[in-house]
């Protein structure tokens, strides 16, 4: 146990975690093999999958990562939206020395455990540590300039694009800076190279 002073006297005590035996855990990746549903993501099993597990004390971990999509066709405005980067997979743990299979594979979405030869593989915490780091959502996150673009058809400062809206459309240029709602495209009018600012979603990638 770790205490922390402040002016001579103690004001916490930090309880160092228990080891943990992970493994890799395979689950099932369509909805309609599970009889709950998460309220926040009820279209996904994966993430009800990881709910139902924590709700059981079971530590997990799902790589992911992130994109803009757009709820409907009649709201303009994207929302970030969640999948998993390993499909099918999941990293679950339990206290070391503990015997939870049978609450495992009770669980609703929960199919098989990685192994060899019949035993399943387990996983030290330092190798989870390890792909927590690799895996960090940051570097999975897609970028806030996503959510004014058109679905599927997203750009970055340097990109050639193409503008699909008057006054300029048909009209190909080279982004120069894209804030908020609003893109910066140079464009070769007339042989005079010009910049002008323009509503994001209206340019897409060439």
């Amino acid at each position: 146990m770790t205490k922390i002073y402040y002016q001579g006297e103690v004001v916490s005590l930090i309880q160092p975690q228990p080891p943990l035996q992970w493994y890799a855990v395979r689950i099932a990746t369509r909805q309609r093999r599970l009889k709950h549903r998460h309220p926040d993501e009820p279209e996904r099993q994966p993430f009800t999958t990881q709910h139902l597990l924590e709700c059981q004390g079971f530590a997990t971990f799902m790589p992911r990562y992130s994109v803009f999509r757009q709820r409907s066709k009649y709201r303009r405005l994207k929302e970030a939206r969640f999948y998993p980067l390993l499909v099918g997979w999941i990293f679950v743990g339990w206290t070391l020395g503990m015997n939870r299979w049978r609450e495992l594979f009770d669980t609703a979405g929960v199919v098989a455990v990685a192994g060899a030869n019949g035993q399943p593989y387990r996983l030290t915490q330092e190798r989870i540590d390890e792909l927590m780091r690799k895996w960090e959502p940051q570097r999975y996150a897609a970028h806030k300039r996503e959510k004014w673009m058109r679905t599927y058809r997203e750009y970055a400062p340097g990109d050639t694009v193409k503008l699909v809206d008057a006054p300029f459309d048909g009209f190909e240029g080279r982004v120069v800076a894209v804030k908020g709602r609003h893109a910066r495209v140079l464009l070769n009018l007339l042989g005079v190279e010009r910049e002008v600012t323009v509503d994001a979603m209206s340019v897409v990638a060439a």
